[in-house]
């Protein structure tokens, strides 16, 4: 640590962007995987088929225009360079969410809302393109489209629907958590809006977004904490029998 310390402190920036462009990796596939499935089910029970589904060639495409983009930040290569392989990699990411046509499965909230996590990739790969130059936003804004709207609506979605999943309750069944997916897609709208103004509204918008944020992080923990306590009545309801003839209900 004593050796890699300054090292960190001197190239701090270049390791942000290396450590972004590898979550971006790590979002692309957890996220597209479990997207393809949710779409394809919804597909299924309209009575339709997916045929792009994980899309396994553009997923590695994907990947490998990424790892060009972390090694580009690691080498600290010329603007022009990573800013043309970050638009790559947002084509490819949006072409990856067109072909899942998600907007034919608006029924169901939950799709729609990591759909939107997704297509944050794209536009926010979009705007680390920009960040080399700036026109409209600054670059430590730009990188929100990915860390806010990708990273943080597809961590905080997939977190609590698995673990929803696994303890039994359906995620269209949770209120909650349409309320995290409206807080963090907010957070992401009120801070790119933020770097587009210069004066007195820019806090307010940043203030704004950080309230939307926190409530994403505070309802998850709040839906987390309620899980087990609806996985014991599931099974107490379930040794007890269901002779009664009604369903668990599942919390919201």
């Amino acid at each position: 640590m004593a050796v890699l310390t300054p090292f960190a402190q001197a190239h701090r920036t270049r390791l942000l962007l290396v450590v972004i462009d590898l979550y971006a990796i790590l979002i692309t596939f957890m996220g597209g995987r479990l997207i393809a499935a949710a779409a394809a089910g919804a597909y299924y029970r309209s009575g339709r088929q997916l045929d792009a589904r994980v899309q396994p060639r553009l997923e590695a495409t994907v990947f490998m225009v990424l790892l060009l983009l972390a090694v580009s930040d690691l080498v600290r290569a010329p603007a022009l360079v990573t800013s043309a392989i970050a638009i790559v990699a947002a084509g490819l990411s949006l072409a990856r969410w067109l072909r899942w046509r998600l907007w034919t499965c608006l029924g169901s909230w939950s799709l729609s809302a990591l759909g939107a996590g997704y297509l944050w990739l794209a536009v926010g790969l979009g705007l680390r393109a920009l960040r080399q130059h700036p026109l409209w936003v600054l670059p430590t804004d730009a990188l929100h489209g990915l860390t806010i709207g990708a990273i943080g609506a597809l961590t905080l979605l997939v977190m609590g629907r698995t673990q929803a999943m696994t303890t039994g309750v359906r995620p269209e069944r949770s209120h909650r958590l349409l309320l995290i997916a409206i807080f963090v897609n907010a957070a992401t709208g009120l801070r790119l809006m933020a770097g587009l103004t210069r004066c007195l509204p820019r806090t307010y918008l940043l203030q704004a977004a950080v309230v939307a944020w926190s409530s994403a992080c505070l309802v998850l923990v709040w839906f987390l904490l309620s899980l087990p306590e609806a996985s014991r009545g599931q099974k107490h309801n379930g040794d007890a029998g269901s002779h009664d003839g009604h369903d668990i209900p599942n919390p919201t």
